[in-house]
Order: C-alpha cells, then structure tokens, then sequence
C-alpha cells in the first residue's frame, strides 16, 4: 500500500498503453516528440490528472517545492545503476531550461 506522499492518478487502459508507448520511445531515442494525436491527448490529460492532485502547484511556495523534488528525484534515481559501466541513460538527454 502506498504511503501519505503517493498521488494515484487514474487512466483508461487504452490512455495508459498511449502513454507507455510515447514515455518508452522518448526514454529510447531521447526524443519528446509526438508521432501520433493520442501522444499529446494522454499527456495533456496526465498533466490536467497531476494539477488536481497537487494544490501546491497555485501556491508561492511552489518554485522551492519543485527544486527540493527534481532533487530528490534525481538523488533517488541516481543510485540505480542501469548500464555496464554504472551510469544511467540521463547523461545522454540534453537539457534546456524553461522558465
């Protein structure tokens, strides 16, 4: 079972495998783009699911709260030794950013 930190975000079936199959061709090729409607339609929704779940993404506290997250994801993550030489596949994925 999960803990108080976990968001539960619910999708069809059919959104779910669209989702799959964009996320595990982006984490293959490093590229984002979308080859199909659906692409953006299941990542448009995943993002709406996300903002109903996280009040906190409407307060002032929400730049800091990102920052301490993306760190903690990566530090997370960072421990997972995922190819022979004990790297993983972020190092190859260029960043760019937003604001």
């Amino acid at each position: 079972m999960g803990n108080s930190d976990d968001v539960v975000i619910r999708l069809s079936r059919s959104k779910a495998l669209s989702l799959f199959e964009w996320a595990q061709r982006f984490m293959e090729r490093g590229n984002p783009q979308f080859t199909h409607p659906a692409d953006a339609i299941v990542v448009d929704t995943l993002a709406t699911e996300l903002e109903w779940a996280l009040p906190e993404v409407f307060t002032d506290e929400y730049p800091a709260l990102l920052t301490s997250s993306r760190a903690a994801v990566v530090n997370e993550y960072g421990k997972l030794a995922i190819l022979p030489d004990g790297s993983n596949w972020l190092h190859k994925l260029s960043y760019q950013d937003v604001q």
